[in-house]
């Protein structure tokens, strides 16, 4: 996509997303999106954080930081946050926010498949919503690289294979091809089976089975096989390890019901 979508149309677009998720006073459908849910409101992000059992002192990678939608947890458990996000748009809306934040390193404009930064660098990584917009063979291998050996990352993406019967799913996913953008579906099998061969720990898994689940936090925590969303945390123990043809950019719903 090109700098004007992530600056323009996708800012102005997930900003009134965002204002909307986090008004208690409606109902659960959108009011903005024919027939959608809510996209998870802040109290769903701080489930996942809570999770991660994060230690005072410690570094921080929040990647697709956006505005600094998490910055607020992450600076309750002491932890000196670094946020990297591909639109300038919101990186300075994020500058902005917290200027006076001491726990907060930088803020950078960054793909997250090309990441400036050293080997080994940061305790966490969290990533949240930018998983499945992105090209995840470059993007995994990022993730981890960063990552000190002994150091976790948590980060959420969305199943190749979901639910026939998940219409607000199918809806999404004809949406988003319209507007043209970015679609990542993981192989999450396949994921899984190459970070474990890559020598890394899968230490949690939460599978949501129906688009809005996680906006509901309706959680399962063993795989049910189809389901639509994921969140992980992975130990990292080893090298990078490397990952192929993990994500598509259609799901098994879209590719059966188009031929």
């Amino acid at each position: 996509m090109t700098k004007e979508y992530w600056n323009g149309t996708y800012y102005e677009y997930l900003v009134a997303r965002m204002n909307e998720a986090n008004d208690l006073g409606n109902s659960e459908d959108s009011l903005l999106i024919k027939n959608d849910i809510k996209i998870p409101a802040d109290k769903t992000y701080q489930l996942f954080v809570e999770k991660m059992k994060l230690k005072s002192g410690k570094s921080l990678l929040d990647l697709g930081c956006g505005f600094g939608r998490t910055f607020k947890y992450f600076f309750e458990k002491g932890v000196q946050v670094t946020g990297v996000d591909i639109s300038y748009k919101m990186i300075n809306a994020a500058r902005q926010a917290f200027s006076s934040e001491e726990l907060l390193d930088d803020l950078l404009v960054s793909p997250a498949e090309n990441l400036e930064f050293d080997d080994n660098q940061f305790d966490y990584l969290a990533s949240f919503g930018t998983f499945d917009c992105t090209n995840q063979d470059l993007v995994l291998a990022e993730m981890v690289r960063v990552v000190k050996p002994g150091g976790l990352l948590c980060f959420s993406g969305k199943n190749y294979c979901y639910r026939f019967d998940d219409e607000k799913a199918f809806a999404a996913e004809i949406g988003a091809k319209s507007k043209g953008h970015p679609n990542s579906f993981t192989h999450y099998e396949k994921m899984i089976t190459s970070l474990q061969t890559a020598g890394h720990k899968v230490k949690q898994e939460l599978f949501f089975e129906k688009r809005g689940d996680t906006t509901n936090l309706l959680s399962l925590n063993s795989n049910p096989g189809q389901f639509y969303e994921f969140t992980i945390y992975v130990e990292k123990t080893s090298a990078t390890g490397s990952y192929h043809k993990i994500f598509s950019p259609t799901s098994y719903v879209y590719d059966s019901l188009k031929n």
